[in-house]
């Protein structure tokens, strides 16, 4: 087996995250919200509990890929001396809380340069390279350039506690103050599907509840964490379950793959180019 440069590699990975894991997401969305078609049997059948199964998740696969483009980043800031792929398959969970809370930070949006870790310098050479490449290169510019500005968006609902956050044109509607990434987690681990909240929840057990659009037109999360005996407040939040939530669940996780699709190709154009070197 050749023994690959770290820049050769890095540029195989990123072309097969992309390919794989940035298109996997909207893949597995598309099939989920083709799923849930309307007047389809998600909606007719059993009672209509398959929408809400369906949404549930419709809606992990957009918070998922939220995770996604926060180790991506993580990886190309730290891409020194190991490379991006091995910061990428090495990252830790707590690295997208830690990767959005800086951008959270931000009091006025920075320039593209500071985003991904390199110099103004090289990213006037990254323009120039663009311009001769045979794309539009108004229209590439314009989407590196406004990467900034859709992290920032994204950190603000990623981090936001339930009194503010709003996601998807109002996919979430909280109840208080925990966070998104939290009631994430739930939905993905240790959590179970029911049908009436009231005769299952008590303090000592953790459940994400979905109801049908033919009980009440809700999936209700609802969360109850004991510590030594002692529970935190139930976490409680409301998703619409409908196929006009969905499409805009699946209007956010198409822009994700974009700004995804935008680092990428701009990371590539940087390595090829021999703008940065390792």
């Amino acid at each position: 087996m050749s023994i690959r440069s770290t820049s050769e590699r890095d540029l195989g990975f990123l072309r097969d995250r992309f390919n794989f894991g940035v298109n996997g997401r909207l893949v597995t969305s598309q099939a989920l919200y083709a799923a849930a078609r309307p007047k389809g049997p998600a909606w007719t059948d059993n009672y209509g509990r398959g929408a809400a199964i369906l949404q549930a998740f419709l809606y992990d696969q957009y918070l998922s890929s939220i995770e996604d483009l926060a180790a991506l980043l993580y990886a190309i800031r730290r891409r020194q001396p190991n490379g991006i792929m091995f910061e990428y398959v090495n990252y830790h969970s707590s690295n997208v809380g830690d990767t959005y809370a800086l951008a959270q930070q931000w009091k006025t949006l920075p320039s593209l340069a500071s985003v991904l870790g390199i110099t103004e310098s090289e990213l006037e050479q990254l323009r120039v390279a663009v311009a001769s490449s045979g794309d539009d290169p108004d229209e590439m510019v314009k989407h590196i350039d406004e990467i900034p500005q859709h992290l920032r968006g994204i950190a603000d609902m990623y981090l936001a506690t339930y009194d503010s956050s709003v996601i998807g044109s109002g996919v979430v509607n909280p109840s208080n103050s925990r966070s998104v990434k939290g009631t994430h987690n739930k939905i993905k681990h240790g959590s179970v599907l029911i049908e009436d909240a009231s005769e299952i929840v008590t303090d000592d057990v953790n459940v994400a509840a979905a109801r049908g659009p033919n009980f009440t037109g809700k999936m209700l999360v609802l969360i109850a964490v004991p510590e030594s005996g002692q529970a935190e407040e139930p976490l409680t939040a409301s998703l619409s379950v409908s196929y006009e939530t969905m499409t805009n669940i699946m209007e956010s996780i198409q822009s994700v793959r974009n700004i995804q699709h935008a680092i990428i190709g701009t990371v590539a154009t940087l390595i090829k180019e021999s703008i940065w070197s390792y």
